[in-house]
């Protein structure tokens, strides 16, 4: 829930950014690509093992935020958070 940007972005911004492998996809929980995928797993997996619901306001959000800004391309990356 909690996934940022590093904490060394503009550093990161001034030496290159992308050339040296810095992609804005890569951080933060709102983007819908291969790490928030399996925080989202992971949420889930919580929730079914406490059997409590203490994510699925999260999660539901998440999901409902990122369908309104429309799917990604489809690629193995963009489907772990189906």
């Amino acid at each position: 829930m909690n996934l940022g940007k590093p904490e060394n972005e503009e550093e990161m911004e001034k030496n290159g950014g992308k050339e040296i492998g810095f992609f804005e996809r890569d951080f933060g929980i709102w983007e819908w690509e291969w790490p928030q995928g399996v925080g989202l797993d992971g949420m889930f997996k919580i929730m079914k093992s406490e059997q409590s619901d203490t994510y699925m306001e999260f999660l539901h959000k998440w999901f409902v935020d990122n369908m309104k800004k429309g799917l990604p391309s489809r690629n193995i990356n963009t489907t772990a958070p189906l």
